[in-house]
């Protein structure tokens, strides 16, 4: 999952990759691919604007399968037990069998949107309302007893691994595009509340 674990530590335990001297492939898609990817067993997975998923063979490219939604597949994706979990700008949530991309569940949230705040960036006029045009990435799941996820709806949403079925939400002021952190029993998300100071 994004930066290894479910506190989101990016600590990892593998040996030291070797200096990179040569690319072994590259595969093209129908967009651009600003997601992370995930890597397991012998398979690399990625979102792409093209509002897919792949799956890759890692060592040769060969694509395994790719699923469309409806909408940029811009988060990381999250691959456990079998079971590859995503958002798309759609306003959905996916489940896909890792070995043939078929879907398991999804599950809807209210919709996706950017962050909208006064003077984005330092753009003028400082107090005019506006989305920011960076903020592209819906956020990475965690799994840690059920999945966590934030949305542009405002909440974050705690859905069971097996079904989809919402567990809890929390309703918070503002788009949630930071991936949720879980260590201790304890959920941490970040957003920005936009206050009024006049």
């Amino acid at each position: 999952m994004f930066r290894g674990d479910p506190a989101h530590l990016g600590v990892y335990t593998s040996a030291i990759s070797p200096t990179l001297a040569a690319v072994l492939w590259k595969f093209q898609t129908k967009g651009k691919v600003i997601s992370c990817l995930a890597v397991a067993t012998g398979t690399v997975y990625f979102g792409s604007s093209d509002g897919k998923m792949y799956a890759l063979v890692s060592a040769t490219s060969v694509m395994r399968w790719s699923a469309a939604t409806s909408g940029p597949v811009t988060s990381s994706p999250l691959v456990a037990a079998g079971v590859v979990y995503f958002g798309s700008v759609d306003g959905w949530f996916y489940a896909l069998d890792a070995t043939n991309g078929k879907l398991i569940w999804k599950f809807q949230t209210g919709r996706e949107r950017r962050l909208t705040a006064p003077g984005t960036h330092g753009i003028l006029p400082k107090k005019e309302m506006m989305p920011d045009p960076l903020d592209l990435f819906p956020p990475s799941p965690t799994l840690a007893n059920g999945i966590y996820f934030g949305s542009g709806d405002h909440n974050v949403y705690a859905l069971d691994a097996h079904t989809g079925a919402l567990i809890w939400k929390f309703s918070s002021g503002n788009v949630i595009h930071a991936s949720p952190a879980v260590a201790g029993g304890v959920l941490y998300k970040g957003n920005l509340e936009i206050r009024d100071r006049r």
